[in-house]
């Protein structure tokens, strides 16, 4: 949704007034930020690819294959995010490795879900931080996703006991 808009709006430099000397260091804790949750959804979507594996039935494949789809949509959007603050790619990040447990699936599902909440308020305070629209739209589609993908896994877990 945002990927046009993002071109259209967003500027692949740093804008000349966040580049002085009182402003770089909120620059500098920006582009830390991004890269830290762009290693965290690298790292949810190993977990729920995990997840994907261990899933019961079919209706648990599709909620975990959108959350995955959401989570990948993040992923490309802090890529985007990067290249507009820093003039670079993304892809030149190493990716630390990702160790995901041998949990049972209900375990798993929860450590998702609190890995969730914990990009949630990273996000909302990225959100905070950056003083440039284009982004800042950007980002709250990334929160409300955020809510939306930790609704599924509570639904998950809640339905775990049924099962």
């Amino acid at each position: 949704m945002y990927n046009n808009y993002y071109r259209q709006n967003a500027s692949n430099t740093i804008p000349n007034e966040l580049t002085n000397n009182e402003t770089y260091p909120l620059m500098q804790e920006i582009i830390s930020s991004i890269v830290e949750l762009y290693h965290k959804e690298h790292k949810n979507l190993d977990m729920y690819q995990s997840l994907l594996e261990l899933s019961p039935n079919m209706e648990y494949e599709e909620i975990i294959l959108d959350i995955i789809e959401q989570t990948t949509d993040n992923v490309r959007y802090l890529s985007q995010m990067y290249l507009g603050f820093t003039g670079d790619t993304v892809d030149q990040l190493t990716l630390p490795q990702s160790d995901i447990p041998s949990l049972s699936f209900l375990e798993l599902l929860k450590n998702t879900l609190f890995s969730k909440i914990d990009t949630l308020k990273q996000y909302e305070s990225l959100y905070t931080t950056i003083p440039i629209q284009p982004y800042k739209d950007i980002l709250l589609e990334i929160i409300i996703s955020q809510l939306k993908d930790a609704t599924f896994s509570n639904y998950l877990i809640s339905s775990q006991a049924f099962l």
